[in-house]
């Protein structure tokens, strides 16, 4: 999944020579070959990090049916992600889930958001989390758009005794950070 995730530009489960060529799968395939210890290359090989993927699985999977519903998928990380956004990703708005199962992640899909969510400096992980956000799929952030997802947080936070900052102040910041061409417009 590490190599698709990185390789497969187009999602279509293939690897095109080109996709191939501009990798460095053929480089990392070498490294491995030469290696006694396949764990130590990092890249797409470690048996360390899919068997943390497949224990997060598992622990969510508590009917070990080998799937993850909506129910099961928003205990992740303690509850870490909004509804709004487990609604999305189970709206199959990033991704369309390779499960087979109406509503239902599999261990595939989960992989895919995993890699997703570890590193989110990534193009292909940027896109998953801009297509979440992005309510009307139309390549633009609103502050609306934004301002839908905030107003869980907002919640969370004085539920746990939290001064929360004000949207405008937040909406100000990213201005201010990201300097967009139409202030409060956010493209990828």
């Amino acid at each position: 999944m590490r190599i698709f995730y990185k390789i497969d530009m187009n999602d279509d489960g293939k690897i095109s020579f080109r996709d191939f060529k501009r990798s460095n799968l053929k480089e990392i395939l070498f490294v491995v070959a030469a290696e006694e210890d396949i764990n130590k290359v990092r890249e797409y090989f470690s048996y360390e990090h899919f068997y943390v993927l497949y224990c997060r699985f598992w622990e969510l999977d508590t009917d070990h049916d080998f799937l993850i519903d909506k129910e099961d998928f928003s205990r992740y990380e303690g509850h870490a992600l909004s509804r709004k956004a487990v609604d999305r990703i189970f709206e199959q708005v990033p991704r369309k889930f390779k499960s087979g199962t109406k509503d239902k992640m599999g261990y595939e899909d989960f992989v895919w958001f995993m890699l997703s969510e570890e590193d989110k400096t990534s193009a292909r992980s940027l896109r998953y989390w801009f297509s979440i956000i992005d309510l009307d799929n139309n390549e633009i952030i609103t502050p609306h758009e934004m301002e839908y997802f905030y107003e869980e947080q907002v919640h969370r936070l004085e539920y746990l005794n939290h001064d929360p900052i004000l949207f405008v102040d937040l909406l100000c910041q990213m201005n201010d950070m990201i300097k967009p061409s139409f202030e409060g417009h956010f493209n990828f």
